[in-house]
């Protein structure tokens, strides 16, 4: 049983580093979606959110590794409850975010400021981009070619950009989150099996005192012997 314990303490020890690095990474890429998004917004919640159960989740982890090297089964049990809390709150979490409510924050607070943007071909110049929608949202010197009359072929407008970067954000965002959820259902999976496994060593040492003391209680003569025998247990 000794060589079993150790063999999942390592599992564990393993998966909760893993997750330890996921879970810097999302708080880090949270960072970045609480700076894009607006105060106020379900994504701006959700974002905040997502730092607080990463920076809990990290921090319940660090603690975690001292009971799964000190084999402390109250411990163990302790902070696989923690996970499993953790695990179903970012479950929920995860299920109840609608992310298209992102997008549309950002196409709304480009429309209001839209006008202010229009008399400054420059910025469009900058960001490629050739109107919000279409090219009926005005148009910036770079969009055309030499010939007035005639677009450059393929303008690029805001609400493209904005699209394709939401795509790409959503998809990180995605792969970040998965990937934690996994890791963090293997841990929890492997610390249910190590305090499963303290447990029986628990047992088995709690029935080898009681077998020593029925012994003794039977055996007077040999009480010196089973006293050192209750010591060594």
């Amino acid at each position: 049983m000794g060589v079993a314990i150790t063999i999942v303490k390592w599992f564990v020890f393993t998966l909760n580093f893993l997750c330890l690095f996921l879970g810097i990474g999302t708080i880090c890429l949270n960072a970045f979606g609480v700076e894009d998004s607006s105060p106020g917004t379900d994504a701006h919640t959700y974002y905040i959110l997502g730092i607080l159960l990463c920076s809990l989740l990290c921090l319940t982890i660090i603690i975690g590794c001292y009971g799964i090297f000190s084999e402390i089964l109250g411990f163990n049990i302790i902070y696989s409850l923690f996970v499993l809390a953790l695990l179903i709150i970012q479950c929920l979490q995860m299920h109840s975010f609608q992310p298209h409510s992102f997008y549309f924050d950002k196409i709304h607070s480009s429309e209001s400021t839209w006008s202010s943007l229009a008399n400054h071909p420059s910025f469009k110049s900058k960001y490629h981009c050739c109107g919000l929608f279409d090219y009926q949202w005005t148009m910036p010197a770079s969009c055309y070619e030499e010939n007035p009359n005639q677009l450059a072929p393929d303008p690029i407008c805001l609400e493209a950009s904005l699209w394709q970067s939401y795509q790409f954000k959503l998809r990180r965002q995605q792969i970040f989150n998965w990937a934690l959820l996994i890791s963090e259902t293997n841990a929890l999976f492997y610390s249910i099996i190590l305090c499963v496994l303290l447990y029986r060593r628990v047992a088995n040492q709690r029935r080898q005192r009681e077998l020593a003391r029925a012994s003794v209680r039977h055996n007077p003569g040999n009480h010196v012997g089973m006293q050192t025998h209750l010591l060594s247990c």
